[in-house]
């Protein structure tokens, strides 16, 4: 996931080894389905969902929060929006899920340190 890219150009934040705010991430098995099926029953279009926890301690003090993504594909290669297109795309999304989360409400425990929580 693109989450280190979107928290220094969404967020104006810093990544850091040694910054004073820690955001942990434990992502889970991604899920897929195959709701759809030709008429031979053979599987033609997948659902993808990824998810995860995150854990957010900074000064004053810490959160936790999920995160999820959520994408279809109708075929296995590129040419029918395929199954790896689709992973990415959930993958985007549940990033944007996360960095929506950090957005609203990182500020109230970095102690208005929002825009560099990094910043010693």
């Amino acid at each position: 996931m693109p989450i280190s890219n979107d928290l220094i150009t969404r967020l104006g934040w810093r990544v850091r080894p040694d910054g004073t705010t820690l955001l942990q991430l434990s992502l889970k098995e991604e899920d897929i389905d195959a709701p759809g099926k030709d008429r031979d029953g053979i599987s033609n279009s997948w659902s993808i969902r990824l998810s995860g926890t995150a854990l957010l301690v900074a000064r004053g003090g810490s959160m936790t929060s999920t995160f999820t993504g959520l994408s279809n594909a109708t075929g296995l290669n590129s040419e029918q929006g395929g199954e790896a297109q689709a992973l990415q795309s959930a993958a985007t999304a549940a990033a944007d899920d996360l960095i929506s989360w950090l957005d609203a409400n990182a500020g109230t425990i970095t102690m208005g340190l929002k825009a560099d929580p990094a910043k010693k």
